[in-house]
């Protein structure tokens, strides 16, 4: 998924807040919410960082996990 689809999304999230909103679905409503920020955080992150954009597009890439 490229910057220019997570833009998408946050709009496509926008508009149908818009729509559940109106027709009175609150809690689908909040939840698009928080999607479209979770959206423009990970948009933002990946704009200034682009050397982890490109390892999370390659295919072999597993994030780091660490045990507690």
């Amino acid at each position: 998924m490229g910057l220019i689809e997570y833009l998408r999304e946050i709009v496509s999230n926008t508009n149908q807040v818009l729509v559940l909103g109106t027709l009175g679905f609150k809690s689908a409503s909040c939840a698009m919410i928080r999607r479209s920020l979770e959206n423009i955080v990970v948009l933002l992150y990946y704009k200034d960082h682009p050397v982890e954009f490109f390892k999370k597009s390659m295919s072999k890439y597993r994030p780091l996990k660490i045990k507690i």
